[in-house]
């Protein structure tokens, strides 16, 4: 879901959903047909102070930039029909109102294995909340006093009218500064792939703010897991050279070029086996037993996220030996090319500063196989490869192996996990 510092990180996070996220949900819809879903009047006091709904809907073009101080992405939008122009360093992605399209091909503007037309208005999305919860179809929660991480907060559920858009289960929990009634960050659910909703909650912090033309838009904003009831971030990211205008587009400019790819809605066929996407999305939780000098421990393990869908693996590790804990958290970036049966990324442990690639590949209809590269200790050459084997849709059996200096594969952990 590549460098976390790399265009394609930041790719995958600025639109983060979904999912990570960036919902596709309100794809075609007019803001300007409406001053505000009569399902959502909630949401307008807080509109009011970020720059209000009508001041919002007054302006026909938004232009910006997004990234970090590696790379940075431009984008075009036409604020009443949602056509959307990116441009990258050696490719373009638009949406012309019907087809998401990449030029000239998917390799010029990578994201790691997730899907374009999921990708494409997530940074969009992002900047415009609050605004575009007054879109057609959007529903609205009245306001609640919640409590997180020790301040209370207002705090405003959205959700979505079926069939609205490409993910219209996609679900936004808004926390609002109850004073400034400015918004402080938000959790939200990826259901683009599946279609079903879910429980499982990514967050997205407003670190700061800018005002252009009267209009409130984030500045900077962080991308974080939930992690014990705090936010633990995992990469940053800015808006800059942010535009309003009161002129439309012309529609040639959004129109798909000659030498380009259409990206579809329908993704991860499944190829004579089971799709990444099956395998590695929602949570996995279990017990893996291994010797620790000597020592059988037992390791509680929970794997946490939609890990082909936003290009993060996520884990976290409970290691229980003689009443003391410790937690590792583990992240890495993979990319999935499930037409290939073939996978590649990074993995990280928040200890440790190493990243370690590896590749993968799947070895039967139900077995697949992540390989490092050589990771070198001292004098010793490790290699270590996990195997994975479904055996049913809420079974997974993890075997974990490793091999020093080019002596035979030892197997030193086992682990049964069962979707929850």
């Amino acid at each position: 879901m590549k460098s976390t510092k790399s265009s394609v990180f930041l790719f995958l996070c600025m639109a983060c959903n979904p999912t990570l996220d960036e919902n596709s949900a309100n794809v075609g819809t007019d803001p300007n047909t409406v001053l505000a879903s009569a399902k959502a009047p909630f949401i307008l006091p807080f509109l009011d102070r970020h720059g209000g709904i009508d001041q919002w809907q007054a302006f026909k073009t938004l232009t910006f930039e997004t990234g970090n101080e590696n790379f940075s992405q431009k984008y075009a939008v036409d604020l009443a029909t949602r056509k959307i122009l990116i441009e990258g360093e050696k490719g373009q992605v638009g949406f012309d109102g019907e087809n998401v399209w990449i030029a000239p091909s998917k390799e010029a503007f990578p994201t790691g294995g997730r899907p374009h037309r999921f990708m494409y208005s997530m940074a969009f999305y992002f900047l415009g909340i609050p605004y575009v919860y007054a879109d057609p179809g959007v529903i609205a929660s009245e306001p609640m006093k919640e409590t997180f991480d020790g301040k209370t907060y207002d705090v405003v559920r959205v959700s979505y009218e079926v069939g609205v858009g490409d993910s219209s289960g996609d679900t936004y929990v808004n926390y609002f500064d109850p004073v400034t009634k400015e918004l402080e960050f938000l959790l939200y659910t990826v259901t683009y792939h599946s279609g079903e909703r879910n429980e499982d909650y990514y967050a997205t912090i407003y670190d700061s703010w800018q005002t252009v033309d009267g209009m409130k838009v984030p500045k900077d904003i962080s991308f974080a897991f939930i992690d014990e009831g705090k936010l633990n971030v995992y990469v940053k990211s800015s808006y800059k050279n942010v535009t309003f205008s009161k002129t439309t587009l012309n529609e040639d400019f959004f129109r798909r070029p000659e030498v380009s790819e259409i990206d579809p809605l329908k993704h991860y066929q499944d190829k004579g086996g089971v799709s990444a996407l099956e395998v590695f999305s929602g949570t996995w939780v279990g017990e893996a037993k291994k010797s620790v000098d000597g020592v059988e421990v037992v390791e509680k393990v929970k794997r946490t996220g939609e890990l082909a869908i936003n290009g993060r693996w996520y884990e976290e590790h409970i290691l229980i030996n003689e009443g003391l804990e410790n937690f590792i958290y583990n992240h890495s970036l993979i990319s999935f090319d499930d037409e290939n049966r073939s996978y590649q990324g990074s993995w990280q442990a928040s200890n440790s500063p190493e990243q370690w690639l590896f590749q993968g590949k799947w070895l039967s209809a139900n077995q697949f196989e992540f390989r490092t590269g050589e990771l070198q200790f001292g004098d010793d050459i490790l290699i270590a490869k996990t195997v994975y084997e479904l055996v049913d849709e809420n079974k997974l059996i993890v075997r974990n192996y490793e091999k020093f200096n080019s002596e035979e594969w030892v197997q030193v952990l086992t682990a049964e996990m069962i979707r929850q």
